[in-house]
């Protein structure tokens, strides 16, 4: 089955649209509405995959913030034949990230 990528990514957006929704909405009648159109936007990616709707909901965690790329680039270490350094950060033991200059 060929699938649109167009109705894809408006699938993501119709997504995206009740995931905000659902993350600011105050009163019960909006946080209503914004489950209607996540369970719609659930429904229609059903109808082009295999995947089940309640497997879906879980691939789709809670969002609790703002839905936005989320990068942070500190510094760019290069050597002299041009390979980058990486670091990859892992929490303290308190689940936080240390703050730089105080590792």
């Amino acid at each position: 089955m060929m699938i649109n990528i167009e109705f894809l990514e408006e699938i993501k957006r119709l997504n995206a649209i009740a995931d905000v929704g659902l993350l600011y909405s105050h009163n019960d009648y909006d946080k209503e509405r914004y489950s209607a159109i996540q369970n719609i936007s659930f429904k229609l990616l059903n109808m082009v995959n295999d995947h089940s709707i309640e497997s879906l909901k879980t691939s789709f965690p809670l969002v609790k913030d703002y839905p936005t790329p989320k990068v942070d680039i500190r510094g760019v270490l290069l050597s002299d034949d041009k390979k980058i350094l990486l670091i990859k950060e892992v929490p303290m033991a308190n689940g936080l990230y240390p703050v730089d200059g105080l590792i």
